[in-house]
């Protein structure tokens, strides 16, 4: 055949093959976006079949689980961190004093605490009644203690201001003698207070149900509430911890012998 027919026939089909694509084309638009009767303008209809909305919907749910589970995982290293050794200062790269016990050695008549004082003149004496702790005022007695636990050992700070004991499940408590404010509170037994009476050390055990597993000391500050372990030894157990008379030192009791060691604030 002449090239000229080929060209002819080519260009024929060609020109067929073009019309029934526009053709579909137009055909699928006026199905997916038919013209509106006003304008002529082509508006969209959305109209999934229902196993397309669910692979919509479960995609969407993908991503937004997904970009939850990063946040929360970037988010996860600022939380949850202990108070207990260095943290930012008011300058944002200080570190606040946190206490530390060294030079441990055996207890000494130097290291002996004074006497426990358990009232004061101004104030009336602290006593427990009905597993309640009580202030003796003279005309009525004001009651420190709050709650269905029982308390014991009440213990008044050296200026008069507060009083600390133990309650049997809920733990350490320190309070205000002038309107039995609670000022502190954590788990722990054997409150002993600092000279500045801002300071209270105290104990925390574990058990088996029979005998005491595990113990460590702690100090807390009732400026800001924040606590310190200061013994964290596992294999150990220290207990009944109290300052010496001028607050530098702490003795304790471990199976078999009393010891002293020196507080040091560190980061200071």
């Amino acid at each position: 055949m002449h090239p000229k027919g080929h060209e002819n026939n080519f260009a024929s089909v060609l020109g067929e093959c073009q019309a029934n694509l526009e053709g579909n084309l137009e055909g699928n638009l006026e199905g997916r976006y038919p013209r509106d009767s006003a304008d002529c303008s082509l508006r969209p209809v959305i109209d999934f079949p229902p196993y397309r909305r669910f692979n919509v919907l479960m995609r969407w749910s993908r991503i937004i689980f997904l970009s939850s589970a990063a946040v929360l995982v970037l988010a996860l290293p600022a939380c949850g961190k202990e108070p207990q050794g260095k943290g930012g200062g008011a300058g944002g790269g200080e570190a606040s004093p946190f206490p530390v016990l060294k030079n441990e050695r055996a207890a000494t008549a130097a290291d002996a605490p004074g006497p426990p004082r358990r009232g004061a003149e101004e104030s009336g004496p602290l006593f427990v009644y009905g597993d309640q702790i009580y202030l003796g005022r003279p005309l009525s007695p004001l009651k420190l203690s709050h709650g269905d636990d029982r308390f014991f050992g009440p213990l008044l700070s050296p200026d008069g201001k507060y009083a600390a004991f133990t309650g049997l499940a809920t733990g350490v408590r320190v309070v205000r003698v002038v309107d039995g404010g609670e000022v502190f509170r954590s788990e722990g037994t054997y409150p002993s207070w600092g000279p500045g009476s801002d300071l209270v050390l105290f104990e925390k055990t574990a058990d088996d149900g029979h005998v005491i597993t595990a113990s460590d000391l702690y100090l807390a500050s009732l400026k800001d509430g924040r606590s310190w372990n200061l013994t964290r030894t596992p294999g150990r157990i220290e207990r009944r911890p109290v300052f010496s008379p001028g607050g530098g030192s702490v003795s304790f009791e471990v199976p078999g012998a009393v010891l002293a060691a020196d507080i040091v604030w560190e980061g200071r």
